[in-house]
């Protein structure tokens, strides 16, 4: 079993942390298409995208439909739900953190991360804009987190493998303050955040981004 993505990529991150958490043996290639993916990759994944998952001669893209795969394989950790309500209340709260990524977290770590790293010009007005717009998204994460410990109750389940691993590139560039204002929020992510999963690819996180990342010590919301 091989992972194609970088860790930077919030989506190829779940799937590193979903495979940490359920202990697979996995071998990973550390690659980002960067807009110009390869012939090589494009024959593995026609829309140049990652993550994707090579297993027993066949390829599979799509973070959702690979942690889904996963799950179904390695009973381990299963973060399976038995309820239909369930099933779809994971589809909404994706689709919400999907919409969280693009609005408010890709545009502050390109803006303030990647760009600066790779010479890049910085537009002020993405970072502003993005800035303005959070606390809609992280108002309902607050508030959805007054009912139990993680997204859906009392244990994790691929939504906080989802939301921890957009939330990581937030704290990459340096938003402590945006997240000290929700305290529900803010524990419940340095929690996940402490796991030895996610200490594992914050760590390849790191070794990529060097100085370039903002994340903090070992307190890195509330300290």
């Amino acid at each position: 079993m091989k992972i194609i993505g970088g860790s930077l990529s919030p989506w190829a991150k779940r799937v590193l942390i979903t495979l940490e958490e359920k202990e697979i043996t996995y071998e990973h290639e550390n690659y980002y298409p960067m807009g110009s993916p390869s012939q090589v990759f494009l024959e593995k994944n026609p829309l140049g995208t990652i993550p994707v998952l090579e297993f027993e001669s066949a390829f599979l893209p799509d973070s959702t439909a690979i942690c889904h795969l996963l799950d179904h394989l390695y009973q381990k950790n299963n973060f399976s739900v038995n309820s239909g309500w369930e099933s779809a209340e994971i589809i909404s709260l994706q689709n919400f953190i999907s919409t969280f990524f693009s609005k408010i977290e890709a545009p502050l770590f390109f803006q303030i991360v990647l760009n600066p790293m790779l010479g890049r010009p910085v537009i002020r007005e993405e970072i502003e804009t993005a800035r303005d717009e959070a606390s809609q998204y992280l108002k309902y994460f607050e508030c959805r987190l007054q009912e139990g410990e993680y997204l859906m109750g009392d244990s994790l389940s691929m939504v906080d493998i989802s939301l921890c691993s957009v939330l990581i590139n937030l704290l990459h560039s340096g938003e402590h303050a945006m997240m000290r204002d929700y305290k529900n929020l803010s524990r419940y992510t340095e929690k996940i955040l402490n796991r030895p999963s996610f200490k594992k690819i914050i760590g390849m996180d790191l070794e990529q981004l060097g100085k370039h990342s903002q994340f903090g010590s070992n307190t890195p919301i509330l300290g």
